[in-house]
């Protein structure tokens, strides 16, 4: 008897959705006086707390930021969109428009 396996993410990115670009890393961010968020020098930090306690770190970034911040895990740039009325134009209104990472796909 064998176990079939599949791989996790797996889903096709559908053709109608943009291209996704690439990553915009710690060293090349200048900042967004309209996207505040915690200095990108603490993202190996951040990186550590949000995989220790992802819905505390969120809680305090809401808490901190407002409704929309910035913030690096891994040296990446992620947005936090925390008001009901962006979250539903990113995943409903306009989902084509916006580049969501592989966990949507499992929603």
């Amino acid at each position: 008897m064998s176990i079939a396996t599949s791989k996790p993410y797996s889903a096709p990115r559908p053709n109608e959705y943009t291209p996704i670009p690439a990553p915009i890393l710690r060293k090349s961010w200048l900042g967004d006086p309209n996207i505040p968020g915690p200095n990108p020098i603490f993202s190996d930090l951040l990186t550590a707390t949000f995989m220790i306690d992802t819905p505390k770190f969120l809680l305090k970034m809401q808490h901190k930021y407002g409704d929309t911040c910035s913030f690096f895990l891994s040296r990446r740039l992620f947005i936090g969109l925390f008001s009901p009325n962006a979250v539903h134009q990113v995943t409903v209104a306009q989902q084509h428009k916006f580049v969501k990472g592989v966990g949507f796909a499992r929603m």
